[in-house]
């Protein structure tokens, strides 16, 4: 009896055994991809994407169009100093699965949130 009541002791003044209420501290990675796979959904809209882009910073409707038919994520860990981060992008073309390539893309927080301030495609 001593020892399981011995165990149960050490078993609670462990960390995570049994679930808690432990928050999951998102990584900036982590954001950063959920910004860009949201991107990525809303691609087939061009107009929609505005939103994912700092104020001003959204390219043309015109050239919006460029960013459909496209996955986009996270190749590395992004840099970040404070509201404003630099990450390498992968971007791939949706239809065929063939990476397009490599881009360095920038993003500032805007509130609680990331949006893109530059997002390159060539």
């Amino acid at each position: 009896m001593r020892t399981l009541l011995l165990a149960a002791l050490a078993c609670a003044s462990v960390a995570g055994c049994g679930g808690g209420d432990e928050k999951h501290e998102q990584s900036q990675r982590e954001a950063l991809d959920g910004v860009l796979s949201s991107f990525s959904d809303q691609a087939s809209n061009p107009k929609s994407l505005k939103v994912w882009f700092t104020a001003g910073k959204a390219p043309a409707d015109k050239d919006l169009k460029a960013y459909q038919n496209k996955m986009y994520m996270v190749a590395d860990e992004p840099t970040v100093d404070g509201t404003t981060a630099t990450a390498s992008v992968q971007i791939t073309n949706e239809k065929t699965g063939s990476e397009i390539g490599k881009l360095t893309w920038t993003f500032a927080k805007d509130g609680e949130k990331w949006k893109i301030v530059s997002a390159p495609l060539r």
